[in-house]
């Protein structure tokens, strides 16, 4: 018989071969453990991650509600303020001009009773 690998082809392969191949074998199995053990620990890392960023999007989902309702408010506010301030400069117009015009009829009675 012909021999391969310094093996007759019909013999099992001798025990020092054997382990050789066990200990290929499980090194393998290990690293590729390894791997998996590495790619979950990524996985947790990123699951982590994502829901850190859902809870950050809420918060600025909730910060942007308020932040519209607190504008809306704010809006209505200086509307009305203005509205105010309008009628306010609107009453001191008219005091103004009514006595303007007693002013003007005041002068126009002393000048015709000094020149009558």
């Amino acid at each position: 018989m012909s021999t391969f690998g310094g093996q007759d082809r019909g013999q099992s392969p001798s025990p020092k071969q054997s382990g050789v191949e066990n200990s290929k074998s499980s090194n393998r199995i290990t690293e590729k453990q390894r791997q998996v053990d590495e790619i979950t620990d990524i996985m947790r890392i990123n699951m982590k991650n994502l829901v850190d960023r859902d809870v950050k999007l809420s918060e600025i989902e909730q910060r942007t509600e308020n932040l519209c309702e607190t504008s809306k408010i704010f809006g209505e506010t200086t509307t009305k303020l203005k509205r105010n301030y309008w009628w306010k400069n609107m009453k001191w117009m008219i005091v103004i001009g009514i006595s303007a015009v007693i002013f003007v009829i005041v002068l126009g009675i002393c000048i015709y009773l000094l020149l009558a």
